[in-house]
This record gives structure tokens, sequence and C-alpha cells, in this order.
């Protein structure tokens, strides 16, 4: 069918699903004999990227467009691990939306699924002994076609990284030429049409270290969308600016990632990786709001924001 209206996330048409091929080329047996002899703890929390809430049976969370969706009453995540594309004999133990095992040392990767949300994926769960690893799977409920999220997640250290998104917004972009920025005290950017198409919105934020940080693209407009991160507190914290190297350790050490959902799938950009940093921001990508082609970030065509931007 066609529909009138030209506005893609408008359309009537069922909000999207996904499907999940887990290969299986090698046996169990073989996998495991790859693992440590010594066990350390994996321990997290399912999150909802959008509220920050965990995703356990019964409650009420939110996905992006309602702020009171009902959880089947119940209903824990599956958390698998993988060695290679083996998997580990059963799922993790989840209660109320927390897992805590024991497992054999090694490098795995983790596996989260939950009805409504993109599977949470991670290959490099590597799980040391005698710390163990704390990861947990922030969850993207399922977006309406034509829509977008991107959620940051990091480590313990630094406290506070933000997500931002420079928005080409056409009546910022005509009067000053700067686009708008989604940040946390700028928390909307809307386009200027009776159908809110273009705007774009912070979340969740999260300043206790791990995130998640999340921002959702309702509907584009035509322009250069820039996502990128920033050490907020990196000028003035204890191992973050070096001002004679102009690089950010903490930033840096960060263990930061940054997920992002959109038409053609979920893609994962890692700090150190893809993009670049300079001081105390990691340029990620670049967007066309027309085509939503995603270009890793160089400072050709993602220049530095300066220091207020």
């Amino acid at each position: 069918f066609s529909s009138v209206d030209a506005v893609d996330h408008l359309h009537m048409l069922v909000s999207g699903g996904e499907a999940v091929y887990m290969g299986d080329d090698a046996s169990t047996a073989k996998a495991l004999s790859l693992l440590g002899k010594s066990s350390a703890p994996i321990t997290g929390t399912v999150i909802n990227a959008v509220d920050g809430r965990t995703l356990t049976g019964g409650k009420k969370v939110g996905n992006g467009y309602d702020k009171g969706v009902q959880l089947p009453a119940g209903q824990e995540a599956t958390v698998d691990l993988f060695v290679g594309s083996s998997l580990m004999s059963s799922p993790l133990p989840v209660n109320k939306g927390v897992y805590d095992a024991s497992v054999p040392t090694g490098k795995y990767t983790c596996q989260t699924s939950y009805p409504g949300f993109y599977t949470f994926y991670d290959q490099d769960c590597a799980v040391t002994s005698p710390e163990g690893l704390k990861r947990n799977s922030v969850m993207s409920p399922f977006l309406n076609p034509g829509d977008a999220r991107f959620t940051l997640v990091w480590g313990a250290k630094p406290s506070d990284l933000e997500l931002r998104l420079d928005v080409p917004l056409p009546q910022w972009m005509k009067l000053g030429g700067h686009p708008c920025v989604v940040r946390y005290t700028n928390t909307h950017c809307t386009a200027h049409s009776k159908h809110g198409k273009g705007k774009a919105k912070l979340e969740h934020t999260s300043t206790d270290g791990y995130g998640p940080e999340t921002i959702s693209v309702n509907g584009w407009v035509t322009g250069k969308y820039i996502l990128r991160v920033k050490h907020f507190a990196g000028e003035r914290e204890l191992g973050g600016l070096d001002r004679t190297t102009n690089h950010d350790p903490a930033l840096l050490s960060s263990g930061a990632q940054v997920l992002a959902y959109m038409v053609g799938g979920a893609q994962r950009f890692l700090i150190g990786s893809h993009g670049y940093t300079t001081g105390v921001d990691w340029m990620v990508v670049r967007i066309d709001g027309d085509t939503q082609e995603v270009e890793l970030c160089t400072p050709e065509i993602c220049p530095p924001p300066g220091k207020w931007g």
C-alpha cells in the first residue's frame, strides 16, 4: 500500500521487529575448553535505554512514544553467553532484572533479549579473575519506521560523559549558521512543522558512570547531523584534559561505546576505533538527514566544537 502522508514516521506501519540468528558451528565442549580453569563473577542489570529503568515483568516503562508501557507479568530477560559461536548450556539466572553468576574466566559474547526491545549484543565480554565483569545490558525499545536512537554507555569512570547531537534545524541554520544541540541543558530540538518532523530529544542522562545516555530522533530534516560525546568535567577533573597534548586520558580510557539504531540496523562505535578525539570531545559520526548515510567523523567533516560546544 502507499501513504498520502510524506512524513515517513506517520505511515500506517507495524513498528519495527527483529530476527536474530544464533550460529553454532563449533561444539560447546570444544569452546568451553578454551576458557580458564578458574571462575569469576559476571554481574549486570537489564536497563531500558529510554528511561533508565530496570526491565522486569509487570513494570511500566517508556518506549520513546509512551511512558506507560506495561511489561509482561513475570517476564525476565534472557541473558546468554557465547564462546565463539557456541551457546553456553543455559542462560544466566535473572531476578528482577539483575544477573549475578560465576562463570569460567575468558572472553565471551554477551546477548540479552526481551520482548519489544532490540537484542543487546556485545562481543567483548571478557571475564577476568578475580574482579570479574560488570556489564549492564542496555536495551532500546523498537522504533517506528524512519526514527533512530543513539545510546552511550561506558565504564565506572569518568562519572559524567554527555551524549550530544548537532541538529541542522532550518530556523537555527538560517539565523546564525549554527545547529541546535541536543544535550543536558537543551533536551529538545524541533523543526517548525505541524507534524513535528525533525524532532530530536534527550531521553535519559546519567552522571554516575556506566550510562546510559540516550537521544532519539523522530523524523529527519535536510542537512548534516553530528553525533558526539563530551567529558563534561574533563577540563577540571583529575586525570582529565592534558592541555599540553590536548588529550583527555580519562575519556580515552572510559571504554565508551555508542549504539546506533537506525533504518539499516544497529551499529556499534567504540572510542579509539571510530571517529576521533580532540580535547574533551569524541567526535563519533556524521549523518545525512535525507539519506541517513553514516560517515565516521574526521576533523574535516566534523570540526571540533570549541569550548562551549
